[in-house]
């Protein structure tokens, strides 16, 4: 009788394999490893990383036209005479015309950008004078000093360029137009018009603004302000998991990329050249060179460079401890007992103890042995292990055979539970990086803003310690200079 019953035995044992085997399909069949892996460990270092950023020097319009109505403030004085003969009430009577005038600014300049590069400015002016006959012409045609007004506009087209030097240029175009000319009858066919003598002094007095304009850029300020700014900065980056880095960031070349008007100011943009890299200490670096400028390049680029996570190997086997041990499949006569995480080469090991049995007389205690790839979904940034193979030690060498058909069962509870997302420790990179480089603190008093962040995990490392994510970043540098820098003092 007992040699029958455990006949029937195998012969179960044998149903459940061939069951396993046969309706499996093979796709979700485990590897099994023939023995425990062992516990080998990676090391891994970050690249220094080429990157470029951008300097935006920018000209506000407001201090352009601060400037122009300083240069316009003090009234434009004239005065003249000419000899004339006209015919009056069948005489022919020479004259002495006198005339004086005054143009002064009649209200505030005005600026509006002008195509993609240019900004307009327009200077309203007003004329105020008089006009006379000398006292001999004067007596006998009886007249007296006439009044004379006029309006005209100023137009300064003005853009700006930056030379090898780092000295911004101003290069401006001033024209005028008459809206009233300065016409006047004076009696019968006795006609003055001022508007060519006018013509010919305003002239001289736009040459004159034209050269003030062009020498409002203090370029020794700016170079010496961007020369004691060109240095390697480290920067202290608060990383999710605790550790200090350093993210350090090297000028090496610069060159000019575009110059354009702005919404309310005009501006040079500069990409410089860069190396960069996160460091875990501050390290010495020597003086740096200040470039001139070089030839411009084809596209600006962006800043990049590489993040060290660290997960450690106890905070998982806490983490999926929590989940495993909580998520014990009693009614099915399977149940996690303890978790441990270690490395193995490229692969992530989860060694889980477990309790399982068949029967009230068949029950073991055992280990089960998931090894797998890790990786990220780059979409959903979730932790999975991927190329998974398992292996049992068992202290039941018949519930060894039967423990095949608890594979799959394995493999249901770790596809649950065993996933990690890195979403927020991502996020929290992201706003430590963000902050960093906003606090002028960090960046020598350089204002920098970050836009077009993007993150990504570059790969996965098993190191001794604990599961190394490599994460880069990419994003669009923007440093600009203090307005007040550029402008000449009074």
């Amino acid at each position: 009788m007992p040699s029958r019953l455990i006949f029937v035995g195998l012969a179960c044992v044998a149903i459940l394999l061939a069951v396993y085997f046969f309706v499996t399909p093979y796709g979700y069949r485990i590897v099994q490893l023939s023995e425990k892996p062992p516990r080998v460990a990676s090391d891994i270092s970050l690249q220094t990383k080429a990157s470029t950023l951008g300097l935006d020097i920018r000209l506000p319009y407001q201090a352009l036209r601060t400037a122009l109505e300083g240069f316009t403030e003090a009234p434009y004085v004239g005065e003249g005479e000419r000899r004339t003969c006209e015919k009056i009430l069948f005489n022919n009577v020479c004259a002495t015309l006198l005339w004086n005038y005054t143009i002064h600014r009649s209200a505030q300049v005005t600026a509006e950008r002008e195509g993609s590069d240019r900004v307009r400015m327009t200077i309203p002016l007003a004329l105020k004078g008089a006009v006379g006959v000398d006292g001999r012409s004067a007596r006998l045609l009886g007249l007296r000093n006439k009044e004379l007004s006029a309006k005209l506009i100023i137009s300064v087209s003005t853009k700006t360029e930056m030379r090898a030097d780092w000295c911004p240029v101003i290069r401006s175009q001033l024209s005028h137009r008459w809206v009233e000319e300065p016409r006047l009858r004076i009696a019968g066919n006795l006609r003055l018009n001022l508007r060519k003598v006018v013509d010919k002094a305003l002239i001289e007095k736009l040459e004159e603004i034209e050269q003030q304009f062009a020498e409002l850029i203090d370029c020794r300020a700016l170079r010496q302000h961007l020369k004691a700014h060109w240095q390697t900065y480290q920067m202290p980056l608060e990383l999710p998991d605790q550790t200090k880095a350093y993210l350090s960031l090297t000028p090496e070349s610069a060159y000019i990329s575009s110059s354009r008007a702005l919404e309310s100011a005009l501006g040079i943009s500069v990409e410089l050249n860069a190396s960069t890299q996160v460091v875990a200490d501050p390290v010495e670096y020597l003086p740096l060179d200040f470039p001139d400028l070089t030839v411009p390049q084809s596209s600006p680029g962006t800043v990049e460079f590489s993040v060290l996570l660290k997960l450690p190997y106890d905070r998982l086997s806490a983490l999926l401890s929590d989940r495993l041990v909580e998520s014990q499949h009693t009614e099915n006569h399977f149940s996690i007992t303890s978790v441990d995480v270690y490395p193995s080469g490229n692969r992530l090991i989860l060694a889980l103890g477990f309790n399982a049995r068949a029967s009230r007389f068949i029950a073991t205690d055992g280990e089960v042995f998931v090894s797998g790839v890790p990786a990220v979904n780059q979409e959903t940034r979730q932790l999975k292990l991927n190329d998974i193979a398992l292996t049992r030690i068992l202290d039941n060498n018949l519930f060894d055979l039967i423990s095949a058909v608890l594979h799959q069962r394995i493999l249901r509870t770790l596809q649950r539970t065993a996933v990690f997302n890195l979403n927020r420790q991502v996020k929290k990179l992201e706003q430590s990086i963000i902050d960093t480089l906003a606090d002028p603190a960090n960046t020598g008093g350089v204002e920098v803003h970050a836009r077009e962040v993007e993150i990504d995990v570059e790969d996965i490392v098993p190191e001794k310690d604990g599961l190394a994510v490599i994460v880069s970043l990419s994003a669009r540098l923007t440093a600009t200079v203090p307005a007040g820098l550029l402008f000449k003092r009074p």
